[in-house]
């Protein structure tokens, strides 16, 4: 048979196969004693695209999860038991609009192929912010700048081998996005990190007009410190929060659900990437606990005695803020990697205990292009900030 006609062919039947509601049952049992702890493979063709609940509607529900962080439940609710097919449509009905992308694992199945293909300018920016094809899905929010394809809706990018578990996680931050906008009345990206930018640049400016000074401030001049770091230190806390925490309440939230019967057509080892992106991004954020925690002591030391003249009760709430979170972040961290231990696996460099073959990958949803480089841009700014103070 000609090469290409046996392409074409191989193409169609595997459309078709992505499309049946039983998934692939033949591959499926070739598939139960892989290597891949993660069972990436195993997820794509266990469950076909239209098996599944029809879910059409669902019940408004605001209710937050770890860190505080404040979504509708009941969309949740309604893509929890549903089929790839009706979270697609629930997710549009949301202003969410899933594409695909190139398959991640050779021996898969193309569980999303039906979805449609990602625009040039979507395809393009992915292909920018992961070179080496390893992000799992990527959201991008409704008018996210120089992205035409995202004017009129939020966009969803997913492999076309994905599973019910990424694209589960990649419609939860949709969730949180709409639910940020209707608290904040930011509407998108750009605006934030343009608003994040201005109140650091307008505290930096302020702690390098007074701090310099040291004890010889007067209680306006402290207060005006104050307030500043205090700003500071709250935009620092929102980035994380909305970043690398948003990652683990995500993740932590799905196994939960998953545990508690509620969360079908996924696999347990999608559980296990969970887990690890719950650790890597507890890593990240930790280490960003880390810039948080010396802001008091800097004030302290820069006002001396003056620091208690003035009113530090802002500054108080948010320090304590900062160590909820953080205390919350060190006991999700250790928990994933309890289950981990349970399974025989631990986390180092993402590669399981029991030899180098046996992987976990984190899912790879990615938003932290921006957040990246707005935090390397505000580290290295504390750290000139903090070698001028020796």
């Amino acid at each position: 048979m000609n090469p290409k006609k046996m392409f074409i062919c191989f193409a169609l039947i595997s459309l078709l196969s992505a499309c049946h509601s039983s998934g692939n049952k033949s591959k499926t049992e070739d598939l139960l004693n892989d290597d891949d702890v993660s069972q990436y493979a195993l997820a794509s063709c266990k469950y076909g695209f239209t098996e599944g609940a029809m879910n059409t509607t669902w019940s408004s529900r605001i209710e937050k999860t770890a860190f505080g962080k404040r979504f509708d439940a009941g969309k949740l609710d309604a893509v929890l038991d549903a089929s790839l097919d009706s979270i697609v449509n629930l997710a549009a009905l949301t202003g969410a609009i899933y594409y695909k992308t190139d398959k991640y694992a050779d021996n898969s199945c193309p569980s999303t192929d039906s979805l449609p293909q990602a625009p040039n300018d979507l395809q393009e920016y992915l292909d920018e912010v992961d070179s080496a094809g390893n992000i799992m899905g990527l959201y991008l929010q409704k008018e996210t700048p120089n992205l035409p394809s995202t004017q009129h809706s939020a966009a969803i990018l997913v492999k076309s081998d994905s599973n019910k578990w990424v694209v589960v996680h990649e419609f939860m931050h949709h969730l949180f996005q709409t639910q940020f906008t209707q608290d904040t009345g930011i509407a998108d990206i750009k605006a934030h990190l343009e608003l994040v930018e201005t109140r650091y640049q307008k505290a930096l400016s302020k702690i390098s007009k007074y701090s310099s000074r040291y004890d010889q401030q007067s209680k306006e001049e402290a207060q005006t410190l104050i307030d500043a770091q205090a700003e500071y230190q709250q935009t620092l806390l929102d980035l994380i929060k909305t970043y690398p925490l948003e990652e683990v309440s995500i993740e932590n939230k799905l196994a939960y659900e998953f545990e508690s019967g509620n969360f079908t057509e996924v696999v347990e080892g999608q559980k296990i990437n969970g887990a690890a992106y719950i650790i890597s991004s507890s890593e990240k954020a930790i280490d960003l606990f880390g810039y948080l925690e010396d802001i008091d002591d800097n004030t302290r030391k820069v006002l001396g005695f003056t620091y208690y003249k003035a009113d530090i009760s802002r500054l108080r709430e948010i320090n304590d803020s900062v160590r909820d979170y953080r205390t919350e972040t060190y006991r999700l961290k250790r928990a994933a990697q309890e289950y981990l231990e349970e399974k025989n696996l631990s986390y180092g460099i993402l590669k399981a205990a029991k030899g180098p073959t046996e992987h976990v990958h984190s899912p790879g949803c990615s938003r932290q292009k921006e957040f990246d480089q707005i935090m390397d841009k505000i580290k290295n700014k504390l750290d000139q900030k903090r070698k001028s103070h020796l």
